[in-house]
C-alpha cells in the first residue's frame, strides 16, 4: 500500500520462480492492483511436478491463489476459498511463461532472437531505449535424478503430472525423502534472471550505468551456470548500476567472480532467515571494495556498508 494505490496499473510483473517466499504476496498485489502481466519462467511437466512437491512440503500450494489458479488443472481442486471468492482478478492478467534456453540447444544468439519477438518488453526513457530482458536457464540434473530413483519405485514409477495428487497423498513419505535427497541442495538454478536498463550507453542520461540485474535465487555455481548468465547479458553488465546478489546472499549461490564482473552496487535482499546473508559473501563483496545494501523487513529499510567497516566482519 505504500507503493501502489489502489486500482493502480502494473504493465508487468517478473517472478523469479514459484517458491512461496518470493510469490507470497501476489495474492494481495493482483487483487489491489490492475496487473496487465505476469512473467513467469516456463514449467515443462517434470518442473511442475518438483515445484508442486516443494509446495506441498510446506503446505503452500492451497493456501496461496496465485499458485492453485496456475496449477488448477492439475489439482482438479481449490480449498482456500479465497480463489473461489476473488477468481475474477485472477482472469484479469496475462501469463507469460517465459521459455528455458535449453529449449534452443543452448544457442544464445537464436534464443535472444526468440525473446526479442515475444518476451523482451521495449520502451522509451529520456528519448533512449529501455528494456527489460529476462533469462531463463534449467539445471536439467536435478529433475534427471529425481525421476531415475522415481522409476526405480514400484510404487511411483508411473507418477505424471495427471496423478501427483493422488500420489502425494498416498505415498508422501516416500517421495519427500526422494525429494530431499536429490533436488533441495540445487532446487533454487531454475531461477529468472532479469536485467532492466538502457539498451546501449547513451548521453542522455547522466550516468550510463543505470539499468539493474535482478537474480532471485538464481545458481551462479557448479557446471556453466555463471558461464551462460556472463554471455548472455554480456553486452548489457557495463550498464548495471544495482545488482541484486542472488538467494538473500547465501553463499551456495554466490560466485566469487561477480565483483569482477560488475562495477555496482550489490543489494541483498533478506528477512533474517537461514542466516542470510552469509558473512563470507559480504566480506568477499568488502574485499573487493563494493558498495552494498542490505535490505531487511525490520523498521528501518535498509543498511549500507562500505569498505571502512572491513573490521566488523573479520572477527
Amino acid at each position: 500500500r505504500n507503493t501502489f494505490f489502489k486500482g493502480q496499473k502494473i504493465n508487468s510483473v517478473y517472478i523469479s520462480h514459484l517458491d512461496r517466499d518470493h510469490i507470497n504476496g501476489m495474492d494481495y498485489l493482483i487483487k489491489y492492483c490492475d496487473v496487465k502481466k505476469i512473467y513467469i519462467p516456463y514449467l515443462d511437466n517434470s518442473e511442475k511436478i518438483l515445484n508442486i512437491i516443494s509446495n506441498f512440503h510446506n503446505n503452500e500450494i492451497y493456501r496461496n491463489s496465485f499458485l492453485s489458479y496456475y496449477y488448477r488443472n492439475e489439482l482438479s481442486q481449490d480449498t482456500t476459498g479465497y480463489y473461489e471468492e476473488n477468481k475474477r482478478f485472477f482472469s484479469n492478467y496475462e501469463l507469460i511463461e517465459v521459455p528455458s534456453l535449453n529449449q534452443y540447444e543452448d544457442n544464445i544468439y537464436v534464443y535472444l532472437e526468440r525473446l526479442e519477438r515475444d518476451y523482451i518488453e521495449s520502451f522509451h526513457v529520456n528519448h533512449n531505449e529501455w528494456k527489460i530482458i529476462p533469462f531463463n536457464y534449467k539445471d536439467l540434473a536435478r529433475s534427471l535424478q529425481f525421476f531415475s530413483a522415481i522409476i526405480k519405485d514400484s510404487d511411483l514409477k508411473d507418477l505424471t503430472i495427471n496423478n501427483i495428487v493422488k500420489k502425494w497423498d498416498k505415498y508422501k513419505d516416500k517421495i519427500k525423502r526422494i525429494y530431499d535427497k536429490f533436488v533441495t541442495g540445487d532446487r533454487n538454478t531454475n531461477s529468472m534472471v532479469v536485467y532492466s536498463g538502457p539498451e546501449r550507453t547513451t548521453t542522455n542520461f547522466r550516468n550510463s550505468k543505470v539499468g539493474a540485474m535482478f537474480t532471485g535465487d538464481y545458481n551462479f555455481l557448479g557446471g556453466d551456470k555463471f558461464s551462460k548468465f556472463i554471455n548472455f547479458y554480456h553486452r548489457y553488465i557495463p550498464y548495471v548500476s544495482q545488482f541484486l546478489i542472488s538467494h538473500h546472499g547465501s553463499q551456495h549461490s554466490y560466485n566469487s567472480m561477480l565483483p569482477s564482473y560488475f562495477e555496482s552496487e550489490f543489494i541483498i535482499s533478506s528477512g533474517g532467515r537461514y542466516k542470510h546473508p552469509h558473512k563470507k559473501v559480504l566480506l568477499d563483496l568488502l574485499i573487493h571494495r563494493k558498495k552494498i545494501i542490505l535490505v531487511t523487513q525490520n523498521d528501518s529499510p535498509y543498511d549500507t556498508f562500505m569498505w571502512k567497516e572491513y573490521y566488523v566482519f573479520i572477527w
